[in-house]
């Protein structure tokens, strides 16, 4: 059934069958009142003011003057939205429920859309915020008519479709500081009275806002799509895009742990602690410390024990013989032993530096260390080379007793970059990540005095293959270094779902919505040590020493599947024709998965006598999906003669089983295990406000206002952990474990990650009319939020201060309205936005690393319509 539907759905795309025409369309107001907006969020077109969504639609107007080129910016103008950017991976996060990473085995709990098509891997939506009718923001489950990971809302671009009967163009061009030039454009021909086609671009160029160039902006990217409509019952759209994201990549900012024992003794080496918030990873002086909390943690003696309390190591011992899974400094018999197809091949050898510095201190004589990392090679590989492409299609067709609307989309992503959390993390060193995706969406639905249906189903598949590691001559600690994991991933969905809007009387009604998801998901992951790396080294790894060089360290399959049902219930009472009073409780769940680890016990079972590998594939660990239940109170109202808006939101969540990416140790059946991956940690609960406020004080003076107030707090949140040094680790209360060397962490009671409990924006806008006709916008805006934790350990090295930014504009708009010039100044008084953090506790200890968003820019942009 799937081969037939997927086959129509190429069928289509022949034939010429693209995405809707969301355009967003505004009543024309009267002089000094507010516009209407009009919205497609429920897959039907309707005022927002008559909507019962926790929406928020933001203009091309409104993106323009804030600057968005990638998603990261939204953040500034989306109170409640947190969108960082990790490496590849776009990490959105709405009143705290998101979602870590970008691999196979993560599902993203906020959905993105565009043009009504599902991107599965949400990086794949940056370079898309060109050409664009509005971007519509849903906070909270969507789980009836957007499915699967959308527990926490979604997200949907809209882009300009082509417009019948029209032939029009327009440029910009921007220019600012940090060597920023941006171009898009877009030209729109009507080739007969009902076809026309659409062309769009967008290029960017900008320097690093972080030291060696990270956090850079290099993308260029097309859109083209074509509109048919040679009937009043019928049209046909198709369109295809394409993305290149370049450039060095998100920047990853040096937070050392540095207690003040550890700062004496690493200023006694002649290190000093570097202070800039905007200082890379990959910095030399990053680096220098890097390794000289290496060096110390490999020799730990007088006096050097007292970094038990923040050593990279606490359960180290004199003489560097130190326990696997931490980079240390390692002595130069492990590499002179090392063989290859069992004849000897000396590991190369990368930097000495600090080891034999400490080593001497400690009265190591002739010392002959060497570090198993080396910080300094990291710049020269980092890189991002992703490639997104995608035709998708839309087909309307006025059957009389409904409407039908077909959608097919294929989408393909091609990721190869390098990147630095803590240490190299390659995407493409063997070959690029890629991800296969295709959907086929079928509605009906009509519009009656008694109910607006919605009725359909969904199909989506998506093949992803992925080489992760260490491709460099790079050697990250005893046994875990110069590695990579060869996985194959599909995941298959289908999905049945129905909406009703029920007009009880002409001012009453109700809301109907269900949906049932089935989903499999298959992975099939091999994990390889590669030469060079110090387990050839080792005489219990016979079988690293007598391999080619990639040596098969575990082989991980196995095959989950999930079914959901999800429902939605609500009623809309219009108190007056501007007025009006909504309730809605609804569920959304995100897809639970399978990890890339097996199930000890479970028939792999590396033999260590002797070359080869016993047979047997392990099970992965498994992992739950998360539900969210939601209950949502509001107002929409226009007031003063539609010249004031005040929509209100009241909300209350429950969140079930929440999935975290962490560092820690799984009980199974068949024993404890190791696991940086992802698991079901525990249960929250969410409630708070949102206020939106719109004022047309004058005909040429409106005043924007929108606030949110969110108090989230895990009821409970339980984890095992390893290597735990409290206050270095973790910040939450321990107990031991039951199994020796780990303890349980209660971190309940604390709030979710990346959910400031205040958060907003504010605008202030006044119009010049000049004598001549032409007009001046001069506009000020602000964005403020407070304090946040960036990851799940709760240490008070990850909190995010709260911060107020500023920025302004002004406009020049010709009498013809043909063209216009902008200056604009943005986060004018230059704040540190941190919007994602990361620590390995297993690795590097000492080493945090933090996301931050864009700091002080300014410059010009130009615009003209012809």
């Amino acid at each position: 059934m799937q081969k037939l539907l997927f086959g129509a759905s190429a069928i289509a795309a022949v034939l010429g069958v693209m995405a809707p025409a969301h355009a967003q369309e505004r009543a024309t107001p009267a002089v000094g009142t507010l516009s209407e907006v009009v919205i497609t969020a429920e897959r039907r077109t309707q005022s927002i003011q008559k909507s019962s969504l926790a929406i928020q639609v933001l203009g091309a107007e409104r993106l323009a003057d804030a600057g968005a080129t990638q998603m990261r910016d939204l953040t500034s103008i989306s109170p409640g939205v947190n969108i960082g950017q990790g490496g590849p991976a776009t990490q959105i996060y709405v009143r705290g429920v998101g979602d870590f990473g970008s691999e196979p085995k993560f599902n993203p709990a906020v959905a993105t859309y565009i043009d009504g098509v599902y991107v599965a891997r949400a990086n794949a939506i940056e370079g898309n915020l060109y050409d664009l009718s509005r971007v519509e923001v849903l906070k909270g489950p969507q789980g009836t008519l957007y499915g699967r990971n959308a527990a926490g809302g979604a997200i949907n671009l809209l882009t300009n479709q082509a417009q019948l009967g029209r032939t029009n163009g327009g440029l910009n061009v921007e220019v600012g500081n940090y060597n920023s030039v941006i171009a898009d454009g877009f030209l729109n021909v009507a080739l007969t009275e009902d076809l026309a086609v659409r062309a769009a671009f967008q290029a960017t160029s900008r320097d690093g806002y972080s030291s060696m160039g990270f956090d850079d902006d290099d993308k260029q990217a097309a859109r083209l799509n074509v509109n048919w409509k040679p009937s009043e019952t019928f049209s046909l759209k198709v369109g295809a895009a394409f993305t290149h994201v370049g450039g060095i990549g998100p920047g990853y900012n040096f937070t050392p742990i540095i207690d003040s024992r550890l700062r004496t003794q690493l200023e006694g080496l002649g290190i000093a602690i570097p202070t800039s918030n905007r200082l890379s990873i990959t910095d030399p002086r990053a680096a220098q410390v890097i390794l000289g909390v290496d060096a110390l943690a490999a020799f730990l003696q007088p006096p050097f024990n007292t970094m038990n309390s923040t050593g990279s190591n606490p359960a180290s011992v004199v003489g560097g013989a130190n326990p696997p899974g931490t980079p240390y400094c390692l002595p130069a018999s492990v590499f002179d032993s090392a063989r290859l197809n069992g004849a000897p091949a000396p590991i190369p050898r990368t930097t000495v530096g600090y080891c034999n510095i400490v080593a001497a201190r400690v009265g190591v004589a002739n010392p002959n260390y060497f570090a198993t990392i080396d910080p300094n090679q990291w710049q020269q590989t980092a890189h991002q080379d992703n490639k997104y492409w995608n035709i998708n299609a839309e087909l309307n067709w006025d059957l009389g007793f409904a409407n039908l609307t077909i959608i097919p989309a294929y989408r393909e992503v091609q990721n190869d970059y390098v990147t630095f959390p803590i240490s190299i993390y390659d995407d493409g060193g063997r070959q690029p990540e890629q991800s296969i995706a295709k959907s086929l969406e079928m509605r009906l639905a009509r519009q009656t005095s008694l109910v607006d249906w919605t009725v359909g189903g969904y199909l989506f598949q998506e093949r992803q293959h992925q080489y992760t590691g260490q491709f460099v001559n790079e050697n990250v600690g005893l046994q875990q270094s110069q590695a990579y994991l060869n996985n194959r991933f599909i995941t298959s969905n289908w999905a049945a779902f129905a909406q009703g809007t029920w007009h009880v009387t002409d001012a009453l009604r109700l809301i109907t919505g269900i949906r049932y998801s089935e989903e499999i998901k298959t992975s099939d992951a091999y994990n390889y040590l590669v030469y060079p790396n110090t387990a050839f080294g080792s005489p219990a790894r016979l079988d690293c020493q007598f391999s080619n060089g990639d040596c098969l360290q575990d082989r991980v399959a196995g095959r989950v599947k999930f079914t959901s049902t999800n429902w939605k219930l609500g009623a809309e009472f219009d108190l007056t024709e501007r007025n009006m009073l909504f309730f809605t409780a609804s569920t959304g769940f995100k897809s639970g998965g399978l990890n890339t680890v097996s199930v000890p016990g479970t028939g792999f079972n590396r033999v260590t006598t002797g070359p080869g590998l016993s047979n047997g594939v392990g099970s992965p660990v498994a992992y739950d999906p998360e539900k969210l239940l939601a209950f949502e109170f509001g107002s929409r109202n226009r007031f003063l003669e539609n010249r004031l808006q005040v929509n209100v939101e009241l909300f209350y969540w429950k969140y079930r089983d929440h999935q975290e990416n962490v560092q820690a140790t799984i009980a199974t059946a068949q024993g404890n295990i190791s696991l940086g991956g992802l698991q079901n940690v525990g249960d929250a609960r969410m409630y708070g406000g949102d206020v939106d406020i719109v004022a047309q004080l004058t005909p040429n003076d409106t005043l924007r206002f929108n606030g949110e107030y969110l108090n989230s707090k895990y009821t409970t949140f339980d984890i095992v952990l390893s290597n735990v040094v409290q206050g270095l680790t973790v910040g939450c209360p321990t107990t031991p474990g039951l199994v020796a060397g780990t303890v349980k962490a209660d971190c309940s009671g604390n709030p979710l990650t990346r959910a400031p409990k205040w958060t907003g924006s504010a605008n202030y806008t006044h119009r010049f009319d000049l004598s001549d006709g032409a007009v001046v916008n001069a506009s000020v805006s602000t964005q403020f939020a407070t304090n946040s934790f960036l990851m799940p350990l709760y240490l008070p090295q990850d909190v995010a201060p709260g911060y107020i930014s500023l920025a302004a504009n002004v406009t020049y708009i010709s009498p013809d309205g043909n063209w216009q010039v902008q200056a604009f100044g943005r986060n004018l008084t230059n704040e540190d936005i941190f919007t994602g953090a990361f620590q390995s506790p297993g690795f590097h200890p000492n080493m945090l690393v933090r996301n931050i968003g864009a700091p002080r820019t300014y410059g010009v942009r130009a615009s003209v319509k012809f």
